[in-house]
């Protein structure tokens, strides 16, 4: 990214797909840092929670009974994507959102395959015509 962004080409960021695990905010805190500290000034961010179409869902169960990726329980909104509650993806989004805003105040940020009423929930804090998608 860096290279790319000294040769002159527009650089961007996916964080997507953010996970649920113990230490993520940490973590997410330390990409979001280095990404700077390297000198990288992406023109987006765009960010996405863990998601599951169709039967991926039953296929991890299936392949790792064990697995804790699955938690907290996973909810069918609108019978499309399996993905975390509402309540964590806000609590993902608006972490990585502070972190991002701890080094650039201006950066647009937008947020990947979610549903209008999380887009109604951060309205102001995103910039849902800055989706990576988009060009």
């Amino acid at each position: 990214a860096k290279a790319a962004q000294d040769a002159g080409y527009e650089v961007r960021f996916r964080l997507d797909p953010m996970m649920l695990f113990d230490g993520w905010q940490d973590a997410f805190g330390r990409t979001v840092e280095h990404i700077y500290r390297l000198g990288i000034y992406p023109s987006r961010f765009t960010l996405g929670s863990f998601r599951l179409l169709g039967n991926l869902r039953s296929i991890i169960k299936a392949r790792f009974p064990e697995s804790d990726i699955l938690q907290p329980t996973m909810v069918n909104e609108a019978g499309k994507r399996w993905r975390y509650p509402q309540e964590a993806r806000e609590e993902l989004y608006l972490h990585a959102i502070a972190c991002i805003r701890e080094h650039d105040a201006n950066v647009p940020v937008a947020l990947c395959k979610e549903t209008p009423e999380m887009h109604r929930t951060f309205s102001g804090l995103i910039d849902a015509t800055k989706c990576n998608c988009l060009p």
